[in-house]
Protein backbone atom coordinates (compact mmCIF):
# COMPACT_ATOMS: atom_id res chain seq x y z
CA UNK A 1 0.00 0.00 0.00
CA UNK A 2 3.03 2.01 1.02
CA UNK A 3 4.50 1.61 -2.87
CA UNK A 4 1.25 2.15 -4.60
CA UNK A 5 0.59 5.96 -2.39
CA UNK A 6 4.30 7.16 -3.80
CA UNK A 7 3.26 5.86 -6.98
CA UNK A 8 -0.32 8.15 -6.78
CA UNK A 9 1.83 10.90 -5.55
CA UNK A 10 4.67 11.03 -8.06
CA UNK A 11 1.69 10.60 -10.50
CA UNK A 12 -0.43 13.42 -9.42
CA UNK A 13 2.98 15.66 -8.92
CA UNK A 14 3.80 15.07 -12.33
CA UNK A 15 0.23 16.32 -14.13
CA UNK A 16 -0.42 19.10 -11.78
CA UNK A 17 3.04 20.06 -12.64
CA UNK A 18 2.03 20.59 -15.91
CA UNK A 19 4.30 18.13 -17.72
CA UNK A 20 3.18 16.29 -21.08
CA UNK A 21 3.83 12.47 -21.27
CA UNK A 22 4.02 11.98 -25.38
CA UNK A 23 1.52 8.82 -25.43
CA UNK A 24 2.26 8.14 -29.28
CA UNK A 25 6.18 7.76 -28.38
CA UNK A 26 5.70 5.26 -24.82
CA UNK A 27 3.02 3.38 -26.10
CA UNK A 28 4.14 3.70 -29.72
CA UNK A 29 2.86 0.52 -31.92
CA UNK A 30 -0.07 0.21 -29.88
CA UNK A 31 -1.05 4.51 -30.17
CA UNK A 32 -0.68 3.98 -33.76
CA UNK A 33 -2.40 0.27 -33.80
CA UNK A 34 -5.24 2.14 -31.79
CA UNK A 35 -5.90 5.16 -34.06
CA UNK A 36 -5.83 2.94 -37.01
CA UNK A 37 -8.62 1.01 -35.35
CA UNK A 38 -10.77 3.59 -35.18
CA UNK A 39 -10.05 4.89 -38.27
CA UNK A 40 -11.44 1.95 -40.11
CA UNK A 41 -14.54 1.58 -37.81
CA UNK A 42 -15.25 5.39 -37.82
CA UNK A 43 -18.46 4.35 -39.57
CA UNK A 44 -19.51 2.37 -36.91
CA UNK A 45 -18.33 4.61 -34.12
CA UNK A 46 -20.51 7.37 -35.87
CA UNK A 47 -23.75 6.00 -36.61
CA UNK A 48 -24.31 4.32 -33.12
CA UNK A 49 -23.46 7.68 -31.68
CA UNK A 50 -26.03 9.22 -34.10
CA UNK A 51 -28.51 6.66 -33.18
CA UNK A 52 -28.09 6.93 -29.48
CA UNK A 53 -27.58 11.20 -29.85
CA UNK A 54 -23.88 10.58 -28.31
CA UNK A 55 -20.25 11.92 -29.93
CA UNK A 56 -18.94 10.04 -31.45
CA UNK A 57 -15.77 11.88 -30.28
CA UNK A 58 -16.89 11.23 -26.48
CA UNK A 59 -17.18 7.54 -27.57
CA UNK A 60 -13.87 7.08 -29.16
CA UNK A 61 -11.70 9.17 -26.79
CA UNK A 62 -13.31 6.87 -23.38
CA UNK A 63 -12.41 3.99 -25.05
CA UNK A 64 -8.59 4.48 -26.76
CA UNK A 65 -6.87 3.46 -24.14
CA UNK A 66 -8.50 0.05 -23.86
CA UNK A 67 -7.75 -0.32 -28.05
CA UNK A 68 -4.38 0.20 -26.79
CA UNK A 69 -4.05 -2.04 -23.95
CA UNK A 70 -6.10 -4.91 -26.15
CA UNK A 71 -4.47 -8.04 -27.45
CA UNK A 72 -6.38 -10.29 -29.75
CA UNK A 73 -4.13 -13.44 -28.87
CA UNK A 74 -4.58 -12.92 -25.61
CA UNK A 75 -8.45 -12.36 -25.51
CA UNK A 76 -8.83 -15.88 -27.23
CA UNK A 77 -6.34 -17.53 -24.90
CA UNK A 78 -7.45 -16.44 -21.53
CA UNK A 79 -11.07 -16.08 -22.17
CA UNK A 80 -12.17 -18.92 -23.64
CA UNK A 81 -11.89 -21.42 -20.01
CA UNK A 82 -13.24 -17.94 -18.19
CA UNK A 83 -16.53 -18.09 -20.77
CA UNK A 84 -17.27 -21.12 -19.73
CA UNK A 85 -17.06 -20.11 -15.75
CA UNK A 86 -19.07 -17.82 -16.42
CA UNK A 87 -22.21 -18.98 -18.42
CA UNK A 88 -22.22 -21.57 -15.73
CA UNK A 89 -21.89 -19.59 -12.52
CA UNK A 90 -21.85 -16.09 -13.13
CA UNK A 91 -19.54 -13.34 -12.30
CA UNK A 92 -19.14 -14.30 -8.77
CA UNK A 93 -17.09 -17.32 -10.27
CA UNK A 94 -15.88 -15.49 -13.39
CA UNK A 95 -15.52 -12.04 -14.25
CA UNK A 96 -12.82 -10.63 -16.81
CA UNK A 97 -12.32 -8.29 -19.72
CA UNK A 98 -13.57 -8.88 -23.63
CA UNK A 99 -13.35 -7.57 -26.65
CA UNK A 100 -11.62 -4.32 -28.22
CA UNK A 101 -13.32 -2.30 -25.53
CA UNK A 102 -12.28 -4.50 -22.73
CA UNK A 103 -15.89 -5.08 -21.40
CA UNK A 104 -16.94 -7.14 -18.25
CA UNK A 105 -19.44 -9.48 -17.49
CA UNK A 106 -20.20 -7.70 -14.37
CA UNK A 107 -20.33 -4.00 -16.74
CA UNK A 108 -22.92 -5.51 -19.07
CA UNK A 109 -24.69 -6.54 -16.08
CA UNK A 110 -24.79 -3.43 -14.64
CA UNK A 111 -25.88 -1.52 -17.56
CA UNK A 112 -28.57 -3.62 -18.64
CA UNK A 113 -30.41 -3.45 -15.19
CA UNK A 114 -29.81 0.70 -15.16
CA UNK A 115 -31.81 0.50 -18.12
CA UNK A 116 -34.08 -1.64 -17.14
CA UNK A 117 -34.67 0.80 -13.72
CA UNK A 118 -35.27 3.97 -16.11
CA UNK A 119 -38.37 4.55 -18.39
CA UNK A 120 -36.39 6.56 -20.33
CA UNK A 121 -33.48 3.98 -21.36
CA UNK A 122 -35.20 1.41 -21.18
CA UNK A 123 -37.16 2.68 -23.91
CA UNK A 124 -34.38 3.95 -25.89
CA UNK A 125 -32.02 0.32 -25.01
CA UNK A 126 -34.89 -2.27 -26.07
CA UNK A 127 -32.24 -4.16 -27.61
CA UNK A 128 -30.59 -4.78 -24.73
CA UNK A 129 -33.40 -6.47 -23.10
CA UNK A 130 -33.43 -10.71 -22.71
CA UNK A 131 -36.33 -12.56 -23.54
CA UNK A 132 -38.38 -13.19 -20.67
CA UNK A 133 -38.36 -16.80 -20.82
CA UNK A 134 -34.79 -16.86 -20.76
CA UNK A 135 -32.87 -18.94 -18.02
CA UNK A 136 -29.91 -17.06 -16.24
CA UNK A 137 -27.34 -19.29 -18.18
CA UNK A 138 -29.06 -18.64 -21.80
CA UNK A 139 -28.42 -14.91 -20.81
CA UNK A 140 -25.17 -15.11 -19.91
CA UNK A 141 -23.82 -17.26 -22.82
CA UNK A 142 -25.97 -14.37 -25.10
CA UNK A 143 -24.38 -11.72 -23.12
CA UNK A 144 -20.63 -13.28 -23.97
CA UNK A 145 -21.65 -13.10 -27.12
CA UNK A 146 -22.46 -9.85 -27.49
CA UNK A 147 -19.47 -8.61 -25.68
CA UNK A 148 -17.09 -10.10 -28.43
CA UNK A 149 -18.78 -8.04 -31.54
CA UNK A 150 -18.11 -4.59 -31.74
CA UNK A 151 -21.78 -3.47 -32.40
CA UNK A 152 -22.75 -4.57 -29.30
CA UNK A 153 -20.29 -2.98 -27.69
CA UNK A 154 -20.79 0.15 -29.08
CA UNK A 155 -24.65 -0.53 -27.75
CA UNK A 156 -23.06 -0.61 -24.51
CA UNK A 157 -21.15 1.96 -24.29
CA UNK A 158 -23.63 4.33 -25.85
CA UNK A 159 -25.90 3.27 -23.02
CA UNK A 160 -23.14 3.98 -20.46
CA UNK A 161 -22.59 7.25 -21.45
CA UNK A 162 -26.70 8.16 -21.62
CA UNK A 163 -26.45 6.42 -17.90
CA UNK A 164 -23.78 9.24 -17.16
CA UNK A 165 -25.34 11.90 -18.16
CA UNK A 166 -28.65 10.93 -16.17
CA UNK A 167 -27.01 9.65 -12.85
CA UNK A 168 -24.29 12.92 -13.13
CA UNK A 169 -26.29 15.46 -14.40
CA UNK A 170 -25.54 17.88 -11.35
CA UNK A 171 -21.86 17.47 -12.32
CA UNK A 172 -20.39 20.52 -12.86
CA UNK A 173 -17.62 20.88 -15.76
CA UNK A 174 -15.08 23.48 -16.60
CA UNK A 175 -14.34 22.44 -19.89
CA UNK A 176 -14.53 20.04 -22.54
CA UNK A 177 -11.25 18.41 -21.34
CA UNK A 178 -12.82 18.09 -17.60
CA UNK A 179 -15.76 16.06 -18.72
CA UNK A 180 -13.65 14.00 -20.85
CA UNK A 181 -12.24 13.18 -18.33
CA UNK A 182 -14.92 12.44 -15.87
CA UNK A 183 -16.22 10.30 -18.00
CA UNK A 184 -12.94 8.37 -19.07
CA UNK A 185 -12.47 8.07 -15.43
CA UNK A 186 -16.26 6.28 -14.43
CA UNK A 187 -15.27 4.01 -17.60
CA UNK A 188 -12.49 2.86 -15.74
CA UNK A 189 -13.13 2.68 -12.23
CA UNK A 190 -17.03 2.26 -12.57
CA UNK A 191 -19.81 4.21 -13.07
CA UNK A 192 -21.53 3.16 -10.19
CA UNK A 193 -18.90 4.98 -7.97
CA UNK A 194 -19.38 8.12 -6.70
CA UNK A 195 -18.53 11.51 -8.35
CA UNK A 196 -15.72 12.31 -5.81
CA UNK A 197 -14.22 8.85 -6.23
CA UNK A 198 -14.49 9.03 -10.37
CA UNK A 199 -12.63 12.20 -10.31
CA UNK A 200 -9.92 10.74 -7.74
CA UNK A 201 -9.51 7.92 -10.10
CA UNK A 202 -8.56 10.74 -12.74
CA UNK A 203 -5.58 11.25 -11.14
CA UNK A 204 -4.41 7.28 -10.09
CA UNK A 205 -1.54 5.79 -12.33
CA UNK A 206 -2.82 2.27 -12.87
CA UNK A 207 -2.72 2.00 -17.01
CA UNK A 208 -1.81 -0.21 -18.74
CA UNK A 209 -1.23 -3.14 -16.17
CA UNK A 210 -3.47 -2.36 -13.09
CA UNK A 211 -3.01 -1.64 -9.59
CA UNK A 212 -0.55 -4.55 -8.59
CA UNK A 213 1.92 -3.35 -10.95
CA UNK A 214 4.90 -1.56 -9.30
CA UNK A 215 6.36 0.08 -12.36
CA UNK A 216 5.92 2.87 -13.50
CA UNK A 217 2.34 3.80 -15.23
CA UNK A 218 -0.17 6.12 -16.18
CA UNK A 219 -3.28 7.98 -15.66
CA UNK A 220 -6.01 6.18 -17.38
CA UNK A 221 -7.90 9.27 -18.27
CA UNK A 222 -4.79 11.04 -19.15
CA UNK A 223 -4.19 8.95 -22.44
CA UNK A 224 -7.54 9.26 -23.10
CA UNK A 225 -7.55 13.27 -23.10
CA UNK A 226 -4.18 13.24 -24.59
CA UNK A 227 -5.67 10.97 -27.79
CA UNK A 228 -8.86 13.60 -27.79
CA UNK A 229 -6.15 16.42 -28.03
CA UNK A 230 -3.77 14.69 -30.39
CA UNK A 231 -6.66 13.57 -32.85
CA UNK A 232 -9.37 16.55 -32.65
CA UNK A 233 -7.28 18.78 -31.23
CA UNK A 234 -7.40 21.41 -28.50
CA UNK A 235 -10.62 21.20 -26.81
CA UNK A 236 -13.06 24.16 -26.85
CA UNK A 237 -13.76 25.92 -23.87
CA UNK A 238 -17.67 24.11 -22.95
CA UNK A 239 -19.29 23.10 -20.05
CA UNK A 240 -19.49 19.42 -21.29
CA UNK A 241 -19.31 17.63 -24.68
CA UNK A 242 -22.56 16.09 -25.63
Amino acid sequence: MYKAALIFVFCAFTINKGEINRYEKIFSTDFTNALSYLNIHSKQFNQSAKVYGNQPQLLSTIVFPELMRYSNVKDILETSVLELIYVENGISAADFSIGRFQMKPSFAEAIEEEVKSNTILKSNYKKLNFAEKNSSELNRKERITRLQSLDWQLVYLNAFVSICKIKFKNEKFESTEDSLSFYSSAYNTGFTKSSEDIRSNCLKCYFPYGTKYKGKQYSYADVACYFNRYTFGKAKNSRTLK
